[in-house]
C-alpha cells in the first residue's frame, strides 16, 4: 500500500517560495530585584475579585538607595500578604513598567514598578553563626 504525504508538511517548492519574515519581536528581558520590604504588604481585590498586592522594596544594590514598587496578582499576592512583613528580604522577578497619571494639582507623575510573576522570600535577619565545638 502506498502512503500519502501529509498535507501539513510543506513541499520543498512551497518552502522556497515563502517570503522570509522581516518582522522581529523583541521581548524585554525579565528583571530581578533584591531588597528589603519598607512596609507590610496590603492585599486588595480588583473589581473582578482577583487578588492584588503592592510591595515597596528598598533596593540595596544602588547608591543612593532606590525604592521600587512591586505588584503581584493572584495566588502570589495572597501568599506574599500571608508570609511577608516589613524588613523581610525578597527577590522579585518580573517585567518593569511605567505608570503615568496626573495628580490633583495637575502635575504629571510617573511611577516605575515591577509586575512580579515570582517572589522569593529571604530571611528577616542574617543567620546566627553556630559555635564551633571544641
Amino acid at each position: 500500500m502506498a502512503r500519502r504525504k501529509s498535507s501539513t508538511t510543506p513541499s520543498p517548492e512551497a518552502e522556497a517560495s515563502a517570503p522570509e519574515s522581516t518582522e522581529t519581536t523583541q521581548y524585554e528581558p525579565d528583571t530581578t530585584l533584591v531588597g528589603r520590604l519598607c512596609a507590610d504588604p496590603v492585599l486588595r481585590q480588583t473589581q473582578n475579585g482577583k487578588a492584588i498586592t503592592s510591595l515597596r522594596v528598598a533596593v540595596q544594590e544602588t547608591d543612593p538607595q532606590q525604592f521600587i514598587d512591586i505588584v503581584c496578582f493572584g495566588r502570589t499576592a495572597e501568599v506574599c500578604c500571608q508570609f511577608l512583613k516589613k524588613g523581610r528580604l525578597v527577590t522579585a522577578t518580573g517585567r518593569r513598567q511605567e505608570t503615568a497619571w496626573v495628580d490633583r494639582n495637575g502635575n504629571g507623575r510617573i511611577n516605575d514598578e515591577l509586575v512580579a510573576f515570582r517572589v522569593q522570600f529571604g530571611r528577616a535577619k542574617a543567620p546566627v553563626a553556630e559555635k564551633e565545638l571544641s
